[in-house]
């Protein structure tokens, strides 16, 4: 089983299952029984995770404000950069050659990303090509786990997933919607 696990890296608990399953030879099957009870009494012998020397002391309330303040910074900075670059609602009817009623009723519909600015909507521009929007956007929107900034500020990042070009990028390509809903869901699946 230790081989298994060598030569499978991330290899889960159940497929160590399904693998010891197949195998005829009762002894190695005790091997690996065996084996498993080692990792598990060596993950009980790991310190306590609320453990203070492990993990140093309590944050204080004036800690958990800071890092409070400093998430709200982070959020409205994202928020300022993506919207430097976003669409109007007139400008995104324009961009697709819809009535800017037809691009709230799309924002609505999960069809269109739009974030807030004061009382009216912005469109990333990202998600505009020529003609329309990228290929596989509601199927990306979705899937989401997120905030559409987050989905925003995801899609126009480089990705060493994608071959550093950025999810938004990849759209356009080739096969690219599927690659970039594939990473959006396994994002969504680590999420949970």
């Amino acid at each position: 089983m230790l081989e298994l696990v060598r030569d499978r890296p991330g290899i889960t608990v159940g497929e160590i299952v399904d693998v010891l399953m197949r195998v005829d030879d009762e002894q190695v099957i005790l091997l690996g029984l065996r084996d498993a009870d080692l990792a598990v009494a060596s993950v009980e012998s790991l310190p306590d995770p609320l453990d203070e020397q492990v993990w140093g002391p309590e944050p204080t309330a004036e800690d958990l404000a800071e890092a409070d303040r400093a998430g709200q910074a982070a959020v409205q900075d994202a928020l300022g950069a993506a919207l430097d670059v976003a669409l109007t609602r007139d400008q995104a009817a324009n961009r697709i050659g819809v009535t800017p009623q037809a691009v709230s009723e799309r924002r609505k519909a999960g069809k269109l990303l739009g974030l807030r600015r004061g009382r009216e909507w912005r469109f990333p521009a990202w998600q505009f090509v020529d003609d329309g929007t990228v290929p596989g956007l509601a199927e990306m929107i979705a899937g989401w786990p997120g905030t559409p900034l987050a989905l925003s500020t995801w899609a126009t990042c480089a990705s060493v997933d994608l071959d550093g070009r950025t999810p938004a990028q990849t759209l356009n390509r080739r096969h690219g919607p599927d690659q970039v809903i594939k990473l959006a869901h396994s994002l969504a699946d680590a999420a949970w």
